[in-house]
């Protein structure tokens, strides 16, 4: 077994934690006009009562999509996600730089903790 067939999605989150928003680009983008009517009206209430650009992404990467569920570390509207966030691989270069982005900040994992020796030793 290789080190990255022992990694799960589940109780992570760590690729959504930097997001804010689905990444969308603006409300013309197809993958926007394609959401269910609820998604969409979801989404651009929460953009204007945080009052942020939807072009203008700067500031937002410490933030949380407004879609994790945190304590699931699941997309709350996984059916309908953005294709850069289906295009995300588990156990991609990315995926384990934040996993041990994580673990050197300190912050803990939802709770399925990586299988792979030195990104989330004792963190059971």
């Amino acid at each position: 077994m290789s080190k990255t067939d022992a990694i799960s999605c589940e109780n992570c989150g760590l690729c959504c934690m930097h997001m804010r928003t689905p990444p969308f680009l603006g409300p013309t983008d197809p993958e926007f006009v394609a959401l269910p009517e609820a998604l969409r009206r979801e989404y651009l209430t929460w953009i204007a009562s945080s009052r942020i650009d939807l072009l203008d992404s700067r500031g937002q990467e410490d933030s949380p999509c407004i879609w994790l569920n945190q304590g699931t570390g699941q997309c709350r509207h996984y059916a309908s996600r953005p294709q850069v966030c289906r295009d995300f691989e588990v156990g991609s270069e990315a995926c384990l730089a934040f996993r041990q982005q994580a673990t050197l900040s300190g912050s803990e994992l939802s709770g399925a903790c990586l299988e792979i020796e030195g990104v989330c030793e004792g963190r059971r």
